[in-house]
């Protein structure tokens, strides 16, 4: 079992667009008591006022490995899960005063603790580890190791735990559910519940990410601290986190997982958790991506994950050329945009994202946002977030090529990792997919979807559903048939094609809204007056 505290450290989770990870909030320097967190401002400027102190030490607890890649200037390994680790520390200088660093902040909690029970009187834990210091451009001392897979322990470094093959053929292959370009696969928890988690390359770290409520309360997790969990759109929400969790996905069995679950308080405060993602229980990424090839076939609705030393392809797709930072997948491509110029993109591949894909304005000087747009608005981990959205006139991934894009255009960085932006599962379930980080690839072989239109609302309505009976309207978008209809901001939808609101999420409005030349037919409450309206579809971009 792992250490309790140690899970009350920084993790950054990734869910599409919303970016999760554990709040760090500032500390003055009189807030700095021993055996507490630390934010890499306050590190560097301990670095610097106690660097000549014969007593301080930089403690890198993570592998060798790990090490010798890269590492703060002066620090010294000691490796916290090697059997060796009480017996080098016993050798430090009690008095002495010691930052501990690793690459997430998990590893290098647990050393803080177990320093603090053998009777050292003042050691710091870097929060969000390496990870963070890089994230604010701090240096490091590197070793470049291009060959390199990513982590296994993830830029976060809970324990990614064990896992284990139930069949003997080192494969399984398992139906999914496609809902709103999500994949939502199912796995049996501790041996009992079944959920559904949604399949996300953006998820950067080992174990799950669950929602909470019901199903999620009768898993009967045993939780070993807690946290707050924040994201795009500037908020936070409370979580609880839990280690020793099992999970199995066909004949693949997970052992000795993390388990971050959103408190159910938050769900009762309406703490903004985007309802994309309401539909299944929670998320998982890395705990499969980062140790197994995992290929998605769309047409055949089948995942298979299967042992990277038994995987061979022979089949006639592109392969592209993966890159990592932190854990997170980067592919190459081109695009044309509205204006005509074309532009090489270094962009995140992430199947947890609902759209095709965001640009980054300014990321280049010719990432503009076309003439020709109309405002969006959304809700990602943290609350409110806002763009525009328009068209590029194609998108190239190796040899294939799609026309005729929807993009979202923001004004900052979604993640803040991405580089020119973010390519989302509208354009990547066009393809049956093979993700092997073992050989840093992605292979996609065009399926039955390549060639579908990309499209968005088209009645202008921009909601949110508020309570289980109705939708509430946030925007409206000017020159729209929602406008047209003198809808309104704050508006109830209560009844949507006859349909009432309480059996509709979020994303069955959004399919309704997108079908060029069709009726949308309302009910709309107005304070105490209710009426019908029937909007006439049309794409506004």
């Amino acid at each position: 079992m792992q250490n309790p505290n140690a899970f009350t450290s920084a993790i950054r989770l990734l869910l599409g667009a919303a970016l999760w990870g554990l709040v760090a909030f500032p500390m003055t320097a009189a807030d700095l008591v021993p055996f507490s967190d630390i934010t890499p401002a306050q590190a560097a400027a301990m670095i610097v006022a106690k660097g000549a102190d014969p007593l301080f030490k930089i403690i890198d607890v993570r592998t060798p490995a790990e090490f010798a890649e890269s590492r703060i200037k002066g620090a010294v390994n000691i490796d916290v899960k090697a059997p060796d680790f009480k017996e080098k520390v016993e050798k430090l200088d009690r008095k002495g005063f010691y930052l501990a660093v690793c690459r997430g902040g998990v590893r290098s909690a647990r050393a803080m603790s177990l320093m603090k029970e053998s009777g050292f009187k003042q050691v710091y834990n870097l929060a969000g580890g390496l990870m963070k210091w890089q994230e604010e451009k701090r240096p490091l001392e590197t070793v470049p190791s291009q060959a390199a897979a990513p982590s296994a322990c993830g830029p976060t470094a809970p324990d990614p735990g064990t896992y284990a093959w139930l069949n003997g053929k080192k494969s399984t292959t398992v139906p999914f559910r496609l809902y709103r370009n999500h994949v939502h696969v199912e796995a049996e928890f501790n041996g009992a519940r079944k959920l559904e988690l949604i399949l996300d390359t953006g998820m950067p770290a080992p174990g799950v990410l669950l929602m909470g409520g019901a199903a999620v309360r009768e898993l009967n997790l045993a939780y070993a601290g807690e946290a707050r969990v924040g994201g795009a759109g500037g908020g936070s929400f409370p979580a609880k986190v839990a280690a020793g969790v099992a999970l199995r996905i066909g004949d693949l069995l997970l052992r000795e997982q993390t388990a971050i679950v959103k408190a159910d308080a938050a769900d009762q405060a309406g703490q903004g958790v985007n309802e994309t993602i309401v539909d299944a229980s929670g998320v998982i990424g890395f705990a499969l991506f980062g140790r197994l090839v995992v290929a998605i076939d769309y047409d055949r609705m089948l995942l298979t994950l299967s042992e990277p030393d038994d995987f061979n392809y022979q089949g006639q797709g592109s392969r592209l050329p993966l890159a990592f930072e932190s854990n997170f997948p980067f592919v190459d491509c081109a695009a044309q945009l509205a204006h005509g110029k074309s532009v090489s993109l270094k962009m995140i591949v992430d199947l947890g994202a609902t759209h095709a894909l965001s640009l980054n304005i300014g990321a280049q000087p010719d990432i503009q946002a076309p003439g020709k747009f109309i405002r969006f608005w959304g809700r990602g981990a943290g609350g409110e977030v806002s763009g525009r959205l328009g068209r590029i006139r194609s998108l190239s991934l190796g040899k294939y090529a799609l026309s005729n894009i929807v993009a979202g255009f923001h004004d900052a960085k979604l993640m803040p990792l991405e580089k020119d932006g973010n390519l989302g599962s509208d354009v990547l379930r066009r393809f049956n997919l093979i993700f092997d980080y073992s050989r840093r690839t992605m292979i996609m072989e065009p399926n039955s979807h390549f060639n579908e239109p990309f499209e968005t609302a088209m009645s202008g309505i921009l909601a949110e559903k508020v309570a289980p009976g109705e939708f509430v309207i946030r925007h409206i978008l000017p020159e729209s048939p929602a406008s047209e209809a003198k809808l309104q901001e704050n508006d109830r939808i209560l009844e949507i094609n006859g349909l009432p609101a309480g059996q509709m999420s979020n994303d069955d409005l959004f399919s309704v809204s997108s079908k060029e030349g069709e009726s949308l037919k309302l009910t709309i409450r107005r304070g105490e007056v209710r009426f019908g309206v029937v909007l006439k579809l049309r794409r506004l971009i």
